[in-house]
């Protein structure tokens, strides 16, 4: 088994670091952590900014620091965040929680499900994608995972329990630095379903002391207290009012219908939906009276978590894909046992042509998936990242001027990363004739808004480049002649 370990270890990480940098960041999430994570490394605005972190110069109050950090340390031995730097956080988030999968399923099912279950992850397109994404969504599925790895560790007893207590505590505080309080509710929902299903809710309180609930609510407490020292006034609202309760109570962002989730998550989960059936039958098995009370006990500890995330996500407001991805892992546990339990027992001869069947079906989904991200990825590169038009803006721009962007905020953080000049959002007609007026002489626009800007002042079309569907355009401004 553990040559078998060493094999799913080695093919994660030539699935998550191959060619890590070799593409530009993609719109819209990508370009705008990098961006913020050079500014930060910059430290353009002191050493506040490591508290307070910035885009386009403005405080930025939508995600904690936790991302940031890394990104900006992993760039600062090359002098600039780099792609590769961007990316770095993520990728070791991605490739760490399929070791940790595979642990956790050793542990609950038996080694074979544990390794099955990371060779699913790494078949999964959606989590490969977003372990090779600048973003802060991979950090919360590793610490949510690392933090379920250890919860069952101090259940079964295994390890010292203050030190599983310790470090579940401490995964959990890590996880809400990344992307705030998610990591916190999915684990104590998915905890709290397992326990009130196996009638011992009353054992919640074994997870947790005062000690551990330091580790866990200090680090983002402290964060917050120092951030609002330093930030403008209303960071606070804005950085918990507005981006954590907003987006869960009012959809603030992102808002989706209530079924959005149950549409999406079969598509998203393709390939391995097509082994839910086999999953159904396991657990049922599973539950049935007279099963063996282990397989039954990790079942349901896995059945409660993936519901009470799924509940939680579907009652939010805010709703996007990506957001389903910390289940993914115990999905992937139930997949690869429903598989396990669906083959039949045979004599070794047999069970070792099963094996070599499906280390070469692995192989073969392996290849097509790393023959998708990186050969297919960079051939398309350009239509996915803002960096060509922003290239072209900041040789045009004069030296010291921002670059114009109108009518899309964005693409901000893009332009500001590629172009590494302020960018000037322009929302009116009367705001690009001021901008002009003030001596700002390049502007990135969707080509739709070309009557309107022409309308407005004297520009010509420099450069046009398609990006995601839509023509993106770099104009040369002069102000518009007065007619005598």
């Amino acid at each position: 088994m553990r040559r078998a370990e060493l094999a799913l270890a080695l093919a994660a990480a030539l699935l998550v670091f191959t060619r890590l940098g070799a593409t530009s960041l993609t719109e819209p999430d990508e370009p705008r952590h990098g961006a913020i994570a050079e500014e930060m490394r910059a430290l353009r605005h002191g050493p506040a900014q490591l508290a307070v972190p910035r885009l386009n110069d403005e405080v930025y109050t939508q995600k904690p620091p936790l991302y940031y950090w890394l990104a900006a340390a992993a760039g600062a031995p090359f002098g600039r965040v780099t792609e590769l730097a961007a990316r770095a956080p993520s990728a070791l988030a991605g490739f760490g929680t399929v070791l940790v999968t595979a642990r956790l399923g050793a542990v609950t099912f038996g080694p074979a499900t544990g390794l099955a279950a990371g060779a699913v992850l790494l078949t999964l397109p959606t989590f490969v994608e977003d372990a090779r994404r600048a973003r802060p969504d991979a950090l919360v599925v590793f610490f949510v995972t690392l933090a379920l790895f250890l919860a069952w560790r101090l259940h079964a007893g295994i390890g010292s329990s203050r030190r599983n207590r310790l470090g579940l505590h401490a995964a959990l505080g890590l996880g809400m630095l990344a992307k705030g309080p998610v990591a916190f509710v999915l684990v104590a929902l998915g905890l709290g379903a397992w326990l009130a299903w196996e009638r011992r809710i009353a054992d919640l309180r074994h997870y947790a002391s005062a000690s551990a609930l330091a580790l866990s609510l200090a680090p983002v407490a402290l964060w917050l207290a120092t951030a609002a020292a330093l930030a403008p006034e209303g960071y606070l609202r804005e950085a918990v009012g507005e981006n954590v309760l907003g987006r869960f109570f009012a959809g603030t962002s992102h808002e989706q219908p209530f079924l959005f989730h149950l549409r999406e998550l079969p598509s998203a989960f393709l390939p391995w939906t097509l082994a839910w059936p086999l999953v159904f039958l396991a657990a049922r098995r599973a539950l049935a009276p007279g099963a063996k009370p282990d397989v039954a006990q990790a079942t349901r500890f896995f059945v409660a978590f993936a519901a009470a995330g799924f509940a939680f996500f579907s009652l939010s407001a805010g709703k996007r894909d990506v957001y389903l991805l910390p289940l993914y892992p115990a999905l992937a546990l139930l997949v690869a046992e429903g598989v396990r339990a669906a083959l039949p027992a045979g004599a070794p001869a047999a069970t070792a042509r099963r094996r070599r069947f499906l280390a070469a079906g692995f192989g073969t989904a392996m290849t097509a998936l790393a023959g998708y991200l990186v050969i297919y990825l960079p051939a398309v590169d350009t239509s996915r990242s803002i960096r060509p038009a922003a290239e072209v803006a900041a040789r045009l721009a004069p030296a010291g001027s921002p670059v114009g962007l109108v009518r899309n905020g964005a693409l901000v953080g893009g332009l500001r990363y590629y172009a590494a000049r302020p960018v000037e959002p322009i929302g009116s007609s009367r705001g690009l004739q001021t901008f002009v007026e003030t001596g700002g002489a390049v502007a990135v626009a969707d080509s739709r808004y070309l009557p309107e800007i022409e309308a407005a002042v004297d520009a010509r079309v420099v450069f046009r480049q398609r990006l995601r569907g839509d023509e993106v355009v770099v104009l040369a401004l002069r102000p518009r002649a007065r007619s005598s």
